[in-house]
């Protein structure tokens, strides 16, 4: 079984370990301020963000994530922003059952071409079919799944999709690709939830909404 992400909640620490997972703690958005200068480094672990910690997952080759948000686009842009240099160079693809694939950056456009090999984009619309075709997506790619509780919640959860989904793992974690399954509340199912890293993102501050809302 690949390595994947252990959350420590006494520690705050997360560590290269068994595939098993715990769900982490919910994260505010924050700026770094003079106060965060004179913390200790155990209220410092305390304070980390949702980006943070994604950043942490794709370091670590993390191949299959859930983010719980309940807005899924200012979440994704601020998930791009955290990868810093690299937003431009890694390819960008988010999902959806109404338009299929669509790319977030030119790196995603070209994985899109490369994975549809002549194919139409049509095909990307059904999800597992999405999934199967997310096999042939290049190295250090990220796919976000729109609304995946629509697929994995209770007794809707479609057996296809949870197994489409897994048998990824494996290859994504071989070349650090990443599916991130977004929704506003999900919990797993018992097949998943040994496999898959979940991060919850907490409401939004006066800040944030009005970022959200500008």
């Amino acid at each position: 079984r690949p390595d994947c992400l252990r959350w420590s909640s006494e520690n705050k620490r997360i560590q290269a370990g068994a595939t098993c997972v715990i769900i982490i703690k919910s994260y505010g958005s924050r700026q770094k301020t003079q106060e965060d200068k004179g913390l200790s480094n155990q209220e410092q672990k305390n304070k980390r963000t949702l980006a943070d910690d994604f950043r942490a997952a794709r370091r670590a080759g993390t191949p299959l994530m859930l983010v719980n948000c309940f807005d899924p686009e200012a979440t994704m842009q601020g998930l791009q922003a955290s990868l810093n240099g690299k937003a431009d160079e890694t390819p960008l693809i988010q999902h959806d059952v109404i338009r299929g694939w669509m790319h977030r950056n030119d790196a995603g456009e070209a994985a899109i071409t490369t994975a549809l090999n002549g194919g139409k984009l049509d095909l990307t619309m059904n999800p597992v079919e999405s999934l199967e075709l997310a096999a042939r997506l290049p190295e250090r790619s990220i796919l976000f799944i729109m609304n995946a509780q629509h697929f994995l919640r209770g007794e809707k959860a479609r057996n296809d999709f949870i197994q489409a989904l897994w048998n990824l793992r494996d290859q994504f974690k071989y070349n650090k690709r990443s599916i991130v399954l977004m929704a506003p509340s999900l919990v797993l199912p018992e097949e998943l939830r040994h496999d898959v890293l979940v991060l919850n993102e907490s409401l939004p501050d006066d800040d944030g909404l009005v970022k959200i809302v500008s």
